[in-house]
C-alpha cells in the first residue's frame, strides 16, 4: 500500500507516452466514483478514451479528426441537390464565449520546498489570439494551478486539455436525421470518432468535415428513429 508506479508505453502509432506516477489508492476505484469514470480516468492517462459501439462493444481510442469522412448529412435548398437531404433538423453553434486566449497551467518542480521553482506551461487559441492581435480585445487569459504537475512537458499538455475544454462549442453541431443507420449502399450505424461532412446551406455551407463526439437513439411518439449527432471541428480537441 501506498508504492508509485511510473510507467512509459508507447502507442499504437509510436509515440512514446511518460505518464505521470501514480499510488495504488489513486488506481483504484473510489466510491462514489463510478466503474465507467474510474475506467475514464485511467485511460485519459493514456490520452485515450472509451465509448459505446453501435453493437454493444466496448471502444477505446483517441479523437481522430484527420480520418476521411465516413459519413455525409445535407439540407440543401435547390431542387437538384435537395434530392439528397437527410437532416430533419441542424443546430449550427458557433459560441467563443468560454474560448481562452491562452491558458496557463502553473505547476512547481519537484524536490525540497527551498529548491522548488515555479514553471509554467501554455496553450495558445489561434483564432482567438488573431482576433485579439486585430482588435485589442478578447484578452482572455485563464490561469489554472496545478500543483502536482513537475514538469514543464506536463504542464504544456495540461494547458492544452484545459483549452481543449473550454472550446467544444466553439465550432460544433446538433444534427437530427430520419435513421439509426447511415446508407451509402449499405446500412452502417452513426458511431462516435468518426467524421461526418455536414453540408447546410441555410447556415452558409458546405461547412467541410467534423468529428462526431455523441450519439444518441431514440424513439419518437410516431416510433419513428431519432438519433441525435453532436459534432465539433477538426483541431478542437486535444487529450
Amino acid at each position: 500500500a501506498g508504492s508509485i508506479y511510473e510507467f512509459k508505453i508507447k502507442s499504437l502509432d509510436g509515440e512514446e507516452i511518460d505518464l505521470e506516477p501514480i499510488k495504488e489508492e489513486q488506481a483504484k476505484v473510489n466510491p462514489p466514483e463510478t466503474i465507467f469514470s474510474c475506467a475514464d480516468r485511467h485511460l485519459r492517462r493514456h490520452r485515450a478514451l472509451h465509448w459505446d459501439g453501435p453493437g454493444g462493444e466496448i471502444v477505446v481510442g483517441r479523437p481522430d479528426d484527420k480520418q476521411r469522412p465516413r459519413f455525409r448529412l445535407q439540407c440543401r435548398r435547390d431542387p437538384f441537390a435537395s434530392k439528397g437531404n437527410n437532416l430533419t433538423e441542424a443546430r449550427r453553434i458557433v459560441d467563443w464565449s468560454e474560448v481562452a486566449k491562452e491558458v496557463r497551467v502553473i505547476g512547481s518542480t519537484s524536490g525540497k520546498t527551498s529548491t522548488k521553482t515555479s514553471l509554467f506551461g501554455t496553450a495558445t487559441d489561434k483564432d482567438v489570439a488573431d482576433v485579439a492581435a486585430k482588435t485589442g480585445h478578447f484578452e482572455r487569459l485563464v490561469l489554472v494551478p496545478q500543483q502536482q504537475v513537475e514538469t514543464k512537458e506536463r504542464a504544456d499538455q495540461q494547458a492544452l486539455r484545459e483549452l481543449s475544454a473550454r472550446r467544444r462549442r466553439k465550432d460544433a453541431w446538433e444534427l437530427a436525421t430520419d435513421g439509426w443507420t447511415y446508407w451509402d449502399g449499405e446500412q452502417v450505424p452513426w458511431a462516435v470518432n468518426a467524421t461526418v461532412d455536414v453540408d447546410v446551406d441555410v447556415h452558409g455551407g458546405p461547412h467541410g468535415k467534423y468529428l462526431i463526439t455523441r450519439v444518441v437513439r431514440g424513439l419518437s411518439s410516431n416510433l419513428a428513429a431519432t438519433p441525435r449527432i453532436s459534432a465539433i471541428g477538426p483541431g478542437t480537441w486535444a487529450l
